[in-house]
Formats: C-alpha cells, sequence, structure tokens
C-alpha cells in the first residue's frame, strides 16, 4: 500500500470492522453470499426441534466471539492492519 495512502487511513480514523465474514468461525455457501452459518455457536430451534443447529449469520455482523479468519486477512492485504 502506498504510505500516503495508508497516512491519510489512519488520519481519518479509517478501520474495517470486525464483522462475521471475516471470522473464522463463518462459513457462507457462497463467497459473496449474506447469510450463513456459525460453527461455534449454536442454538435449539424451539419451533422445529429442540436439536442445536448453528446460529443463522449476515456476512456484516459481528459478536464478541470475533475471531480473525487467517486468510481473509490475508485477502485484506495490508488493509488488514483496519481491522478493529
Amino acid at each position: 500500500m502506498d504510505e500516503n495512502k495508508r497516512l491519510k487511513l489512519v488520519e481519518i480514523d479509517y478501520h474495517v470492522p470486525k464483522t462475521c465474514g471475516l471470522c473464522i468461525h463463518s462459513s457462507f455457501a457462497s463467497p459473496s453470499g449474506f447469510w450463513g452459518e456459525c460453527t461455534k455457536l449454536d442454538y435449539n430451534h424451539a419451533k422445529h426441534s429442540s436439536n442445536p443447529r448453528n446460529l443463522s449469520i449476515y456476512r456484516g455482523g459481528t459478536c464478541k466471539q470475533f475471531e480473525p479468519d487467517p486468510h481473509a486477512m490475508e485477502q485484506l492485504n495490508r488493509f488488514s492492519e483496519f481491522v478493529r
């Protein structure tokens, strides 16, 4: 990344949010899909059965269980320094 670009991003307090789309616990059927599952968190779906199932998630969502996916961080290149 160009150093002047990086400095401008720092100046404007730019950041990339910690979202499900960047979390190691997320699973999406399509790389560009918005909806997927959290492979860490499950719940009992009261309407259909009492069997635990993975929690449905939105790619742009987040929670306190966030852990960065190394592959996603690699794809962000230098922008990964702005994840917070």
